[in-house]
């Protein structure tokens, strides 16, 4: 983009070239294609006039996105952006925390820090400055979100990884359905310590008319994540229920228990 060669007035093209050329093609034939289908369906849907004002730049730019791609990535040979790790730095692979991981120690026991400023000052985000310019100290924090609990302290590259735009939500790093049970509501509906898994909110807070089973016998002093699996909640098998009535194995087998056995709530 210093170059010229994709133009910076083409909307979010910076974000979109990252991503077509992270993008796993396999062993497809048609790259370029899809690239190409990928960029402009997205200008298409959301900067329509891109595709017609500015086709010239677009043009220029997906040229140079098709030359970055050839230069760097080769099925055949199986080589993608994290083939070869480069670990000067620690953002995209582990680099200086292969040695600075609180693990190391010397003879007298002392353990090799891993705290960042103890090497270089903290990096300051700041606005676009053009190449040379002097950045002003900024107020911000350097991190875009502010890191807390395991996020403080897991490696940059665990979600820096070089090619990849880094996740921007729970969900892409915690393996959770965008469709399950409650996600619409936020995270912290049931952890009520920010970007930490405990403490967690008290079940009945929200749920506080059970009826029927989970009011009768053992139900009613075991934890709900005995029988709910957190983020899917709902039970969809025999096995939960089997974990504990392991003695109804062939018991109208093989029907899902709650078809007979009722466990209303709220």
């Amino acid at each position: 983009m210093g170059g010229g060669s994709i133009s910076s007035k083409l909307p979010w093209i910076k974000k979109l070239a990252l991503d077509a050329l992270a993008k796993n093609y396999g062993d497809n034939q048609n790259v370029y294609e899809e690239m190409r289908h990928f960029i402009e369906a997205y200008y298409a849907k959301n900067y329509p006039k891109v595709l017609t004002n500015q086709k010239a730049d677009l043009s220029r730019a997906l040229g140079t996105i098709f030359g970055i791609y050839d230069r760097n990535v080769s099925p055949t040979m199986k080589v993608n952006w994290t083939t070869y790790p480069n670990n000067i730095g620690h953002r995209n692979w582990p680099g200086c925390f292969r040695c600075h991981n609180d693990r190391h120690v010397n003879q007298t026991g002392k353990v090799l820090t891993s705290s960042c400023p103890v090497c270089h000052t903290v990096p300051q985000r700041g606005s676009l400055q053009p190449l040379g310019a002097t950045t002003p100290i900024s107020t911000e924090s350097w991190h875009p979100w502010p890191l807390k609990g395991k996020h403080n302290k897991i490696l940059c590259n665990l979600c820096h990884r070089a090619g990849y735009r880094p996740p921007l939500d729970c969900i892409s790093c915690h393996n959770i359905s965008i469709s399950a049970p409650m996600m619409s509501t936020g995270c912290m509906t049931c952890h009520l310590k920010e970007q930490e898994v405990k403490p967690l909110v008290n079940c009945k807070s929200c749920h506080g008319r059970l009826k029927e089973l989970h009011r009768k016998g053992e139900h009613v002093t075991v934890t709900c994540i005995t029988c709910h699996v957190p983020h899917t909640w709902k039970v969809t098998s025999r096995g939960i229920c089997l974990t504990c009535h392991d003695d109804k194995k062939i018991h109208h087998d093989p029907k899902l228990c709650g078809e007979c056995h009722k466990f209303t709530g709220s």
